[in-house]
C-alpha cells in the first residue's frame, strides 16, 4: 500500500471527552443490512448457526421464528446486536479475521445502501464529493458517532470518526464502506489504510483512501 500523500505525519490531537457519555446506538436499517449480509453471503444454515451464537437479546431480533421485528426507523443499543454480532460473524466465517470480515461487511453495506437513484448519483459523481457525505451517512445510522473529512484531493481523502466505540471490526467496516463507495463512482482503490484507531487508545479513528479514476 502506498504511503500517504496527504499529511502522513500529521499528529494525532487530543479530543475532549463528552461530558455525558452516551450509549452507542445503531439504527434498525443497519441491523436489517447485517441480517441480509449473513443470509446472502453465507446461506440459511450458516445464518442459523450465527444466530445461535448471539446473545439472547440479539437472538430475539435475528431469529427466524422471533415475534420481534427489527424496526427500520428504530434505534438499538449497538454492543450486543451489532458490534458483538459482527465479531461473531468474523469468528465463524472468516477464522476470526476482523479486518477481512469487517471490510467485507462494509462493502456489502455500501451496495445495500446505495440503490436506485443513489446508485445513479454515485456513477456520475466524483469520489471526493461522495466521500464528503460520509459524515451525513454516519449520522443517519449511528449515534452519537460522527465523521469528518479532514483532508482531501481529487485522488485521496482522510476521514476521521469521533465518538465511536473502541471496536476494530467497526473501523474495518467503515474502511470497506469507503473503499466500495469509491468503486461505485468508477474509481479504482490504490491504497486503503487506517492511521488511527479508538480501539488502540487514539482519540479518534482515521481512515485514508487513495484512488485513480
Amino acid at each position: 500500500m502506498p504511503g500517504s500523500g496527504i499529511g502522513q505525519d500529521a499528529p494525532i490531537e487530543e479530543e475532549a471527552k463528552m461530558d455525558s457519555p452516551q450509549t452507542f446506538q445503531v439504527k434498525g436499517t443497519e441491523l436489517r443490512c447485517l441480517k441480509e449480509y449473513v443470509l446472502e453471503e453465507q446461506g440459511v444454515a450458516a445464518y442459523d448457526r450465527w444466530v445461535s451464537r448471539l446473545s439472547p437479546g440479539a437472538q430475539e431480533l435475528f431469529a427466524h421464528d422471533s415475534a420481534v421485528i427489527i424496526q427500520g426507523s428504530g434505534w438499538y443499543e449497538a454492543q450486543e446486536v451489532y458490534l458483538d454480532a459482527l465479531e461473531i460473524a468474523c469468528e465463524l466465517f472468516h477464522d476470526g479475521d476482523v479486518e477481512k470480515g469487517g471490510q467485507e461487511y462494509g462493502r456489502f453495506s455500501a451496495d445495500y445502501g446505495f440503490t436506485g437513484a443513489y446508485r445513479l448519483l454515485l456513477r456520475h459523481g466524483p469520489a471526493k464529493a461522495m466521500l464528503a457525505q460520509v459524515g451525513r451517512v454516519m449520522g443517519m445510522y449511528f449515534k452519537p458517532g460522527r465523521a469528518e473529512v479532514v483532508e482531501g484531493s481529487e485522488s485521496a481523502t482522510r476521514i476521521r470518526f469521533h465518538e465511536c466505540p473502541p471496536c476494530r471490526v467497526f473501523d474495518y467496516g467503515n474502511a470497506g464502506f469507503i473503499a466500495r463507495t469509491v468503486e461505485l463512482t468508477g474509481g479504482t482503490v490504490t491504497g486503503l489504510q487506517i492511521n488511527a484507531m479508538i480501539a488502540d487508545g487514539d482519540p479518534y479513528s482515521e481512515i485514508e483512501v487513495h484512488w485513480v479514476k
